[in-house]
C-alpha cells in the first residue's frame, strides 16, 4: 500500500484542518527559525515549514469562506424558488437559459448555479 505525498495529505484536510494545521506549523517553524537564529544558523527547513504553514492557513481561510458563500447562495435559492421556476421557464422559452438568467439574478457560485440548474430540469444539461 502506498502512502500519499506529505503534501498531498497537507492540502487534502478539511478547510478547518487546514487552518489550524497551518497555524501550528507555521508556529513551530517560526520559533524553530528564531532559536536557530540566535544560534547564528539559518535552516531552510524552518523557513519552508513557516512560509508552507502560512500558505496552508490562508488556503484553509479561503476555502471557509467560500463554504459560506455557497451555503448562503444554496439558502438564498431556497427561499426563492418559485420566483426561480417562473424565471428559469422564461429564460429557457426566450432562449437566453438558465445559467445566464441565474448569473443576472446574483448567484456567482458555480456548483449552485449547477445544482438549481438540475433541480428545475433534471433532464436538461446545465
Amino acid at each position: 500500500m502506498d502512502m500519499p505525498e506529505p503534501g498531498v495529505q497537507l492540502f487534502n484536510l478539511p478547510p478547518k484542518g487546514k487552518v489550524w494545521g497551518g497555524l501550528l506549523l507555521a508556529a513551530v517553524g517560526g520559533l524553530l527559525m528564531v532559536d536557530l537564529w540566535h544560534r547564528h544558523l539559518i535552516a531552510g527547513v524552518a523557513i519552508f515549514a513557516t512560509l508552507l504553514g502560512i500558505a496552508l492557513t490562508l488556503t484553509g481561510l479561503r476555502e471557509l469562506a467560500r463554504e459560506r458563500a455557497v451555503a448562503k447562495e444554496v439558502q438564498r435559492a431556497r427561499q426563492e424558488w418559485q420566483e426561480l421556476e417562473v424565471g428559469a421557464r422564461l429564460a429557457r422559452a426566450n432562449g437566453t437559459g438558465v445559467a445566464r438568467f441565474l448569473q443576472a439574478r446574483g448567484y456567482r457560485e458555480y456548483a449552485v448555479r449547477r445544482w438549481i440548474g438540475q433541480q428545475l430540469d433534471p433532464g436538461a444539461r446545465s
